[in-house]
């Protein structure tokens, strides 16, 4: 699977894609973990406008995000709970904003795409 690939969802009625969506980057973040492929981040699909997909290394602390314009980035030193944050929140844009984005001495960025 390449960096760029993005886990399509399942499709079931009455299930709300969000919740599906934040599972599924909480597994996929397990399973990078389990493998330890630093470099190859499974992507998952996010509800957002702002934010197309993202993926998390929990062995490197690196989350890429591919944002809808297109463009990639990689962010470093984000910890599982600012992960979990993201993955949890109402507003992903705005959670990813407020907690990685807004701290570029934090958690600085390399644009990959």
């Amino acid at each position: 699977m390449d960096d760029q690939d993005v886990i399509p969802l399942p499709e079931e009625p009455g299930q709300d894609p969000g919740i599906v969506a934040d599972l599924q980057a909480l597994a996929n973040a397990a399973e990078n973990a389990a493998v330890a492929r630093v470099g190859q981040i499974q992507m998952v699909s996010v509800a957002s406008s702002d934010i197309a997909a993202w993926g998390y290394d929990p062995v490197g602390f690196r989350l890429q995000i591919q944002f809808t314009n297109g463009r990639v980035h990689i962010y470093e030193s984000v910890s599982p709970i600012e992960f979990e944050q993201l993955t949890t929140a109402p507003s992903k844009g705005s959670a990813f904003w407020q907690i990685i984005r807004r701290n570029p001495n934090v958690h600085p960025w390399t644009r990959v795409q």
